[in-house]
């Protein structure tokens, strides 16, 4: 539980940007953030990191190690996209 639960800690900030992007309208945004932490990293995640030696460990490391990439990907997302979503959105009012 230690070693999932550490993933937790940064999964936070995934959530939070992708709960953003789609409160601001940005709904493509937020489900590729969601496809690509589950379905991206973590499945072949789960595969290769048994059979690179780690055994049923690399089970439990592959949740924390997903939840750490696709924080990062969606905090620099973030970055990329909030000044061209909130001048679109500023223009439409």
């Amino acid at each position: 539980m230690n070693i999932r639960g550490f993933g937790y800690l940064i999964l936070g900030a995934q959530i939070a940007c992708q709960q953003t992007f789609l409160a601001l309208g940005e709904a493509k945004i937020s489900m590729f953030l969601a496809c690509f932490r589950k379905i991206v990293l973590l499945i072949p995640l789960a595969i290769v990191l048994p059979r690179l030696g780690m055994g049923t460990d690399g089970l439990f490391y592959a949740e924390p190690i997903s939840d750490i990439l696709a924080a990062l990907a969606a905090v620099i997302m973030f970055a990329l996209n909030i000044k061209k979503i909130l001048a679109r959105a500023e223009k439409d009012l």
